[in-house]
């Protein structure tokens, strides 16, 4: 399978120098309460998309399902508490600051219609091998490699 991820929200949007800011996301992308990554495999790969900017930010791939996902906790309110399971991953190629990250409706003008509802309610959903294809190529076109 192949995915793709929100990340952010539009009442909490990614900050544009989120290498910096949210260094973290390198390692580690998060779900939120009711959306468990039960179907995410290790080696599978991902898309990263900062919600709110509707930018492609990054390609990843899960290195660590740990049996489904970690869960973390925290206060109400926290991050922690909002998006408790988290997913070690591996990037590959990612754009900060998410200024100069391709737009998704530049890249693929049909994929936003295509998937709406996934948008509205979704936090991750599989894509299909051409889309992360196009995807893919235009973060690594507009990026950098990403070497720890």
């Amino acid at each position: 399978m192949i995915w793709f991820k929100l990340v952010g929200a539009t009442d909490k949007l990614m900050p544009q120098n989120w290498v910096e800011d949210r260094a973290g996301l390198l390692t580690k992308i998060h779900f939120p309460r009711n959306k468990r990554p039960i179907k995410l495999s290790n080696g599978e790969r991902v898309i990263l998309y900062a919600v709110g900017h509707k930018a492609l930010v990054a390609t990843q791939t899960v290195k660590d399902t740990h049996g489904a996902s970690k869960k973390r906790h925290g206060p109400p309110g926290s991050d922690a508490y909002r998006w408790p399971w988290e997913l070690d991953v591996t990037t590959h190629y990612y754009c900060s600051p998410i200024k100069d990250a391709p737009l998704l409706r530049d890249v693929a003008p049909g994929f936003v219609a295509h998937y709406a509802g996934k948008f509205w309610e979704g936090s991750h959903w599989d894509i299909e091998e051409p889309e992360y294809e196009l995807l893919a190529a235009a973060i690594e076109t507009a990026g950098r490699r990403y070497d720890p």
